[in-house]
């Protein structure tokens, strides 16, 4: 049996899995396990008890009241299963806990989320004592977790600056995409897209700053931002002189399908990225992607060869990148190629479902 505990992958008001990247990925994790012939109980806590069987497998709500929430949680889960034969998978690592060893488990890093810049004294100080508190935590909870999957090589060598001896149990795995279609890019206009949750961290108001410029100077651009968030009102503020630009919303599962008549997608993200699922998927697709050096996209992206790396933060870099690959179809072409290659020998959904049925079954044979 393998357990899979998430604060919430099932929304039982609604009777659906809520949105969002974190959910896809267990969602995959759960056809990986099924494929190797696992039962698979996903795991969360809400106002009540609850239980569901939904394409096979359990959803479990525990009510759990209690200060420190994961560590209860945690006690209950290891009073009720097998040790010998069960293992549990957390599905980020900030839900693991401390003091609670399991002798089968996993812990999925998502990548440095502590990295976001602040321009005020206040701020940095705060960051300071987040990475402290964050060293703190994540040296203590590798201690008790049989496997740490990381998703980028930045979160491994940040991890080797913080402590003496590193860990032999963390496994890189990086983000995947399933392989778009090629689609024939329409020729009349150059279509951008800017999909990404709308907080100020994943570069909105970099984004903004920059793509305004390029609006107001070239009438062949047509801009879609795709996502919500706390940024959204603003941006539809700053961009509402704008007849071609247009807002939508999308599933996590229709990623490829709104790439797929997009010539470039920029991804400018300021700080908490690990190999972005919206840059694979983007490269997956065929867009010429533009990247910020934050992160897990260094892991990706080779500048000038699979897509072009930006300094984060910096508003005319990043505009005279868009500009640079408006003018330059001969240059969209090849970087959308490579990129397209990239995903495909790198970072598919087969090859990431291979490197996790590797470290399963590792484990479970012990």
């Amino acid at each position: 049996m393998i357990y899979i505990v998430y604060n919430k992958f099932y929304d039982f008001a609604r009777n659906e899995i809520t949105i969002g990247g974190i959910q896809t990925y267990i969602s995959d994790l759960i056809s990986i396990f099924m494929e190797m012939n696992y039962k698979v109980c996903v795991i969360q806590v809400g106002n009540e008890e609850r239980n569901i069987e939904i394409n096979g497998y359990t959803i479990r709500q525990y009510f759990i009241k209690a200060r420190y929430r994961n560590e209860a949680l945690a006690k209950r889960i290891k009073s009720e299963i097998d040790e010998k034969k069960d293992l549990v998978v957390f599905a980020t690592d900030s839900i693991a806990p401390f003091g609670v060893r399991f002798e089968k488990s996993i812990a999925i890093q998502h990548g440095i989320s502590w990295d976001k810049p602040s321009q005020t004294p206040r701020g940095i100080l705060k960051g300071l004592l987040s990475r402290m508190k964050a060293t703190y935590r994540i040296a203590k909870s590798l201690q008790l977790i049989h496997s740490v999957i990381c998703v980028d090589y930045n979160f491994q060598n940040w991890y080797r600056t913080q402590v003496d001896k590193v860990e032999s149990n963390l496994v890189v795995i990086p983000n995947y995409s399933r392989i778009s279609l090629e689609n024939t890019k329409p020729s009349n206009v150059i279509n951008i897209i800017f999909a990404r949750r709308l907080f100020w961290y994943r570069g909105t108001r970099v984004f903004v700053s920059a793509i305004k410029p390029v609006l107001d100077s070239r009438s062949n651009v047509q801009l879609t931002i795709a996502g919500s968030g706390d940024d959204e009102e603003w941006m539809r503020e700053q961009l509402s002189e704008y007849e071609n630009v247009k807002f939508i919303t999308y599933k996590s599962e229709e990623s490829l399908d709104i790439h797929k008549d997009k010539h470039i997608a920029v991804v400018p993200t300021v700080g908490s990225e690990g190999t972005s699922l919206s840059l694979l998927e983007a490269m997956s697709a065929g867009c010429a992607v533009i990247a910020s050096d934050v992160g897990g996209m260094t892991n990706i992206v080779i500048d000038g060869y699979n897509g072009k790396l930006v300094s984060a933060g910096n508003v005319d870099a990043l505009r005279l990148a868009i500009e640079q690959l408006i003018d330059n179809p001969e240059e969209r072409e090849f970087l959308s190629k490579h990129g397209r290659e990239t995903v495909r020998a790198a970072f598919s959904y087969e090859h990431w479902a291979e490197q996790w049925k590797t470290v399963v079954h590792n484990i479970m044979m012990n």
